[in-house]
């Protein structure tokens, strides 16, 4: 036999773009403000991590 060699894969790695609203709340005076942000979210190895956040 030969010399075998071990299959090795790359990991996929996507990524994605989220568009969200967020609404604050101050507990005491119950005042609300909105902010708009855009994520970059990364999957890799089965989790999503958050590798960029702009505020829109």
């Amino acid at each position: 036999m030969t010399g075998a060699t071990a299959a090795t894969s790359t990991p996929v790695t996507r990524t994605y773009i989220v568009l969200c609203s967020v609404t604050y709340e101050d507990p005491v005076s119950k005042d609300r403000f909105m902010s708009n942000y855009r994520l970059t979210v990364t999957e890799k190895e089965g989790r999503y991590i958050v590798t960029k956040m702009d505020e829109k």
